[in-house]
């Protein structure tokens, strides 16, 4: 049995992990183990990179021990990475073999103001400006 494990630090929800269903089916028909993780739900790229630690530089080195603590525990033979570049780096750190699948990591794109992803409406947008904000000081 090998132990596979699938993530992206991109949660959008099911739309997004429903691609994964049939390989996650014959993964298991092989008596493979599958695991899968996502982080709680940006509405904005200023948002996401921010949830991903890339406001403060302490902060991605938590996420990526995060993510190490992680994988010690499920000891995959391989990591699947969907738009996780610090699964990637925890990957590395523990000399996992690493498959970069789906769309791959991504560059926000150039925008004059900053906005959420497409069809998500927001409640709050100082959420948005003070992750922009954020992002802006550490870069």
């Amino acid at each position: 049995m090998t132990t596979l494990f699938l993530a992206t630090e991109a949660d959008e929800g099911l739309g997004h992990i429903a691609p994964w269903y049939s390989f996650v089916v014959q993964a298991l028909e092989h008596n493979h183990q599958v695991h899968m993780a996502a982080p709680p739900r940006a509405r904005s790229w200023p948002e996401l990179l921010v949830s991903l630690g890339y406001a403060q530089p302490v902060a991605l080195a938590g996420v990526v021990k995060a993510w190490c603590n992680i994988l010690r525990q499920v000891c995959p033979a391989v990591v699947m990475a969907d738009y996780a570049p610090a699964l990637m780096l925890a990957a590395r750190v523990l000399d996992i073999p690493v498959l970069e699948v789906g769309g791959g990591f991504c560059v926000p794109p150039l925008a004059p103001q900053v906005q959420t992803f497409p069809g998500v409406t927001l409640q709050d947008p100082s959420r948005l400006i003070q992750a922009d904000a954020l992002l802006t000081l550490a870069f």
